[in-house]
């Protein structure tokens, strides 16, 4: 699950102690990955972080063809992709 945000906002999660400010600008594209670019944080299910709290951009999978999921490993421009 990412919490992501266009203004700066607070967010708090149970596994987190603190909030933390966030700030991110989403990219979308046709055929490609979501690059998340700013202060932003990422958690799975349980509410552990998924990037280093220092990370500027990373890019999101939206065929589901990558090995490497929430993350985008380039697999899309392999061959057919399921998004």
């Amino acid at each position: 699950m990412a919490h992501i945000s266009k203004k700066d906002s607070v967010i708090e999660s149970s596994k987190m102690n603190q909030p933390k400010k966030i700030a991110a600008k989403l990219h979308l594209s046709k055929g490609g990955p979501i690059r998340v670019e700013g202060r932003f944080f990422i958690v799975n299910l349980d509410g552990e972080s998924l990037i280093p709290d220092n990370s500027k951009e990373v890019f999101l999978c939206t065929c589901g063809a990558s090995r490497n999921k929430p993350f985008c490993d380039g697999s899309h421009k392999g061959g057919k992709s399921n998004g």
